[in-house]
């Protein structure tokens, strides 16, 4: 298997997580249904969810991970890199900012 893939298949696997995340809040604790994952997460971000930087970190996550999964105009390697590195900062940023709201919730 290669570096690469896996790397696609995770950068995958946390999306939806954030995503799934997105929804539970959004639907359970504010009666509100997103219709795509951009609306996601930007009403975490109007909710007050997550913070503005987060936000615009994280925003385009939905665009980048239905090209992971259809293949839309191919998978360019340095669009995964890049994304990549952004995971890195940005998932673990997302799951503090979650974590923090909840304790204060």
């Amino acid at each position: 298997m290669s570096q690469r893939w896996i790397i696609e298949r995770g950068l995958i696997a946390g999306a939806s997580i954030i995503f799934d995340v997105s929804d539970h809040i959004l639907s359970e604790e504010f009666g509100f249904y997103a219709e795509s994952y951009e609306e996601s997460l930007s009403g975490l971000f109007e909710k007050g969810v997550i913070s503005e930087e987060l936000y615009g970190q994280i925003r385009g996550l939905g665009g980048f991970r239905n090209i992971l999964i259809h293949r839309y105009t191919g998978i360019d390697p340095d669009l995964v890199f890049e994304n990549f590195h952004r995971g890195l900062k940005v998932f673990p940023g997302f799951a503090r900012e979650v974590l923090a709201w909840m304790e204060m919730a």
